[in-house]
């Protein structure tokens, strides 16, 4: 009898309904990064739009202590640091005939890292007296590094979103560039934008870790990014106990069982600490000589009319709990700043209740709860905001004062605590994102004429009137800032456009997705 010849065991050819699947699958992956490239750069044409209308419309002197930024710069150029007193003055910002010589150096406490950078790019405009040129230059410098904050903020929604990552790599950039300290200090020479441009990014750059595996490549790049924080404010001291606990997070949920996981990732995040804090040690050891504080310019001296407040006082009020909601619009005037925190929270505090409402279901809902690495996410995101709430503590008591500022290496977090309610409300959602940045944008707008025409106190003429006559200040076209508004407003109507025609990404209703 003759043998069966053997079956072959070669690859199974592919069933017509498995490679259609296949097809529409890859077709929706396109479509769904299609959506969030597209939106994303309509997000960023707008913040571009309205931080040119901050930058154009601020005076050129800027705010109070712009002077001692550009005094430190100088100070760089000239191969030297600055102490607490002993200000020096050249013809820009203020006159020296005003001042002693033991003013008080603001700016003497931050490291030099991103001082040294500036003083390439604008040291020898500084020496040759062009002082608007250097801080147009440094103005243009911070608006880009509030755009590496956007992009941050929206990859980081790619990455850690799940299925909501097309929604949140849309929203959370576009909301947590709105805020009025996200504006502002994106039109100044502080070196605010560039701490936040870098607690951004490693926060990106770390959930990518968390969600598919630490990588060496990424350890490197978030201790490199953690040295140039330190080298740039210390307040990025928050992220970078974030970050910490991120990568002993991503050793945890990725490495093998046992203990071994859990001393790799101490190991890995103490190494991304150590390097960080080794790399500016020497400053911050030197400004504790020079002025008894690791990171203040002097002690708890008295600073204008302010009055003395202890712990308590500064705990005890309110508005502390409130700062990054309260102030998302600018305070402007005496005159405006009631008008303008009613205005904030009457924005801030729906879009807050909301996100608080999803995550509330999420949390306590069986068929759909949270997975552990949104939770581990989440969970790390909440300490950074209460690290920057202690720090604004800490700066406040004494004679500091509540500055929504100091909240600015948090503007992710934000981000996301006004911008997940809107992003859960299905096709709403349209309509609701750019109702909710137009209006954080509309009463900026507000906030940056009324302190445009006290500073040169201009004549009343309207909001809009008020920054057409700031750029004429300025020497700048009377019609730039209504030209970037017009760009900001096609932008915003475009992402609502692309929501729209995009609405299955952002689900029927907040029941039918999941995070």
């Amino acid at each position: 009898m003759e043998a069966e010849a053997p079956e072959e065991h070669g690859p199974a050819e592919p069933d017509a309904a498995d490679e259609a699947a296949g097809d529409d699958a890859g077709g929706a992956a396109r479509r769904e990064r299609r959506f969030v490239a597209i939106t994303v750069v309509l997000v960023a044409i707008g913040y571009l739009a309205m931080a040119t209308v901050a930058t154009t419309t601020l005076p050129w002197r800027g705010t109070a202590d712009a002077g001692s930024h550009l005094n430190y710069v100088q100070a760089v150029h000239h191969g030297h640091l600055l102490d607490p007193y002993g200000k020096s003055f050249e013809d820009f910002i203020e006159d020296p005939a005003e001042r002693d010589d033991i003013e008080r150096q603001y700016a003497s406490a931050h490291p030099p890292a991103y001082y040294a950078v500036l003083a390439v790019l604008v040291g020898g405009d500084l020496d040759d007296h062009e002082w608007i040129r250097a801080v147009i230059t440094i103005r243009s410098l911070n608006v880009v590094l509030g755009l590496v904050g956007l992009l941050a903020m929206a990859a980081f929604g790619w990455i850690a979103g799940g299925r909501w990552r097309a929604r949140l790599a849309v929203v959370v950039p576009a909301v947590g560039t709105a805020t009025f300290a996200y504006l502002r200090f994106s039109a100044e020479v502080y070196n605010d934008m560039a701490v936040t441009a870098i607690a951004l990014v490693s926060l990106a750059i770390a959930a990518r870790q968390v969600v598919r595996g630490p990588t060496a490549r990424g350890l490197v790049a978030l201790a490199v990014l953690g040295a140039l924080g330190m080298g740039t404010k210390a307040t990025y001291v928050v992220t970078l106990g974030s970050v910490a606990l991120l990568v002993v997070a991503a050793a945890v949920l990725h490495g093998p069982p046992g203990r071994r996981r859990w001393a790799r990732g101490i190991a890995s995040a103490a190494g991304v600490v150590l390097f960080a804090a080794a790399s500016f040690a020497w400053f911050y050891e030197r400004n504790r000589r020079l002025s008894g504080s690791w990171y203040r310019s002097t002690g708890k001296v008295p600073v204008g009319d302010r009055t003395r407040r202890t712990l308590a006082d500064v705990l005890g009020g309110d508005s502390f709990y409130l700062i990054p909601f309260e102030r998302a619009v600018g305070t402007g005037n005496a005159r405006w700043r009631p008008t303008a925190r009613r205005l904030s929270l009457a924005v801030s505090l729906p879009a807050l209740l909301a996100t608080i409402g999803v995550l509330a279901r999420k949390v306590w809902s069986r068929a759909n709860a949270l997975s552990t690495t949104t939770v581990v996410l989440g969970s790390v995101l909440v300490a950074d905001l209460l690290g920057h709430y202690a720090l604004q503590a800490s700066h406040a008591v004494g004679y500091g004062a509540d500055n929504a500022r100091y909240f600015l290496p948090a503007s992710l977090v934000i981000g996301l605590a006004l911008g997940i309610g809107v992003a859960a409300a299905g096709r709403a959602s349209a309509l609701l994102v750019p109702l909710l940045v137009g209006a954080l944008w509309a009463a900026n707008v507000v906030s940056m004429a009324v302190y445009g025409r006290d500073a040169d106190e201009l004549a009343p003429s309207g909001a809009l009137g008020s920054l057409r006559d700031r750029a004429v200040e300025n020497d700048l076209p009377a019609g730039l800032p209504m030209v970037l508004l017009g760009v900001a407003a096609l932008a915003l109507v475009g992402v609502g456009v692309q929501i729209w025609r995009h609405r299955d990404l952002f689900g029927a209703s907040p029941r039918t997705v999941d995070v």
